[in-house]
This record gives structure tokens, sequence and C-alpha cells, in this order.
């Protein structure tokens, strides 16, 4: 530096814009992963109103993030002017270690599972918001469904999440549990009790059953994934008609015996150490 050359002191306004920058980077941080965590709660597209409600956020500053993730592909607008989780965040989320290892080992036995039955088949996990469909099969002859792979479906209303409550760890169900167990449709179970019996009766016979609890006209079947350390790492299912209940023998033996190759291979690829 030059004898000439004045160095000027930072002013207090520019000092107190330098300390800031760092906070107002983190609160815009904070505020789009609000507006995301709003599509966390169901599948169904969100309109505007809908988003800033969940996210608690100014509906201006709302509709600015929209429009970016959506930009970026991780949000799409759909129906004009509805929202919905896009494939870019999709797919971003199937990248999450443990989801794609798990997806890679069940899918030949969900394949054959399928063929077997022509029904939907489901592969779910277990967090303190609910089950998380990590992977499904569905074809035309299969009955209608609101679930989809990166779906998040009630635990206490799905038989994959009846089976998960079941073989879980105990402090995970508890936290599921304490979120409530709201009522879906009128065969929804929404008393504790209840849900804790049917739970025992699960973990005696090695699968579970919901009928109609979450959308009418379907029945679900699950069985439990079982890993090293003897805890349900996923859930299997079926999704079939409620008028094929008679049939619930048959689906339950399918589904235990994919269930328990799916655990056979996990154990295989994934070794005591």
């Amino acid at each position: 530096m030059t004898d000439d050359e004045v160095v000027m002191p930072a002013t207090s306004a520019q000092g107190e814009d330098a300390a800031n920058e760092p906070a107002a980077r983190q609160g815009t941080a904070r505020r789009l992963l609000a507006v995301l965590l709003a599509f966390e709660q169901d599948t169904q597209p969100l309109s505007l109103s809908e988003a800033a409600r969940r996210a608690d956020l100014p509906t201006s500053t709302v509709l600015r993030m929209l429009r970016e993730l959506c930009d970026v592909r991780f949000l799409e607008r759909v129906d004009g002017n509805r929202y919905q989780i896009g494939a870019r965040l999709f797919e971003l989320g199937m990248r999450a270690p443990v989801q794609r290892t798990l997806r890679e080992v069940a899918l030949p036995v969900m394949e054959d599972l399928y063929g077997a039955t022509r029904e939907n088949v489901h592969l779910g996990i277990l967090d303190p918001d609910g089950v998380l469909v990590i992977q499904q099969l569905t074809g035309k002859r299969s009955v209608r469904t609101p679930a989809s792979s990166g779906a998040r479906l009630p635990a206490h209303a799905t038989a994959n999440g009846k089976t998960l409550l079941a073989f879980a760890a105990p402090q995970l169900v508890e936290q599921v549990l304490q979120r409530g167990l709201p009522r879906i449709t009128q065969h929804t179970i929404c008393s504790r009790r209840e849900l804790e019996e049917q739970l025992q009766e699960i973990r005696e016979r090695g699968w579970a059953m919901a009928k109609q609890e979450n959308s009418l006209g379907t029945m679900s079947v699950g069985a439990p994934v079982i890993g090293l350390e003897g805890h349900a790492i996923a859930s299997l299912s079926l999704v079939v008609p409620v008028n094929t209940s008679t049939e619930v023998q048959r689906f339950a033996h399918a589904v235990r015996t994919a269930a328990n190759t799916i655990s056979r291979l996990w154990a295989h690829t994934h070794p005591l150490r």
C-alpha cells in the first residue's frame, strides 16, 4: 500500500450489515426449509395459502420461494395454482444411502411378489411422522390407493405402519403414538389402548392387517423386514381390494415369505462386524 492510499474505516452501518449477513442467510435458509416441510404432511398438492399456513410465513414470502423451488424442480406447479414435490427433490431423497440400499435389496423380491399376486406391493420405513413409502409396485389390475413412492402414510391406519410399530424400537413407537391417532375413515382405530392390543397380536402372529382404515375399499396386509438388531427396519405389504378379505391368509403367507427373504438378504449384505 502506498503512502497516498487511504484505508477508510468501516462505518457502523457497514459493520452492522456485515455482521447481519450470516444471520440473514440463515433466516432465508430456515424459511426455505419451512416451505419445503409444508409438503411432508400428505401427498396432495397444496395451494399458496395452504403452504403459507403450514410454513407459518407471509404469503408473499412463500410465493417467492415456491417460484424459486419450481425453477430448480424441487417443487412443481400443477392444476394451475397448486404445488407438489418435484421430481428432482424426490430423486434426491431416494439417494439416501440406507433407503437406496434397502430398495436395491428388496426390489427383486417385491417383483416376485407382484408377479404372484398382481396386487400393490409397498415397502415402507418408519419415522416420527408416519410411514414413508420408499418403493411401490402397482399395475392396471391393482386396486387404487392413496399411496405412491415417496408418500407418507399414517402409521396407525396401515398394515405397514402397524407392522413397524409392532416390531420397532420402543422409543420410536412412543414418538409416533404421542402425535395422536387421527380418524381417517370410520374404520380407523383411534384408541391407543385398542391399537396397543393389536400390536401385541401382530407380534405374536408375525403379520398385520388394516381393513379400510386408511382408504375405503382397500385392505392391506404387512410383515416386517427385520434388521441385525432384531427390530423392523422396514415393512412389506400388499394392498388389495377389500372384497378379497377371505384370502387374507394367502396374502399373509405370501407377504411373510417375501419379507423374511428380504431380511435374510439384508443380513447377508450387511453382516455384523
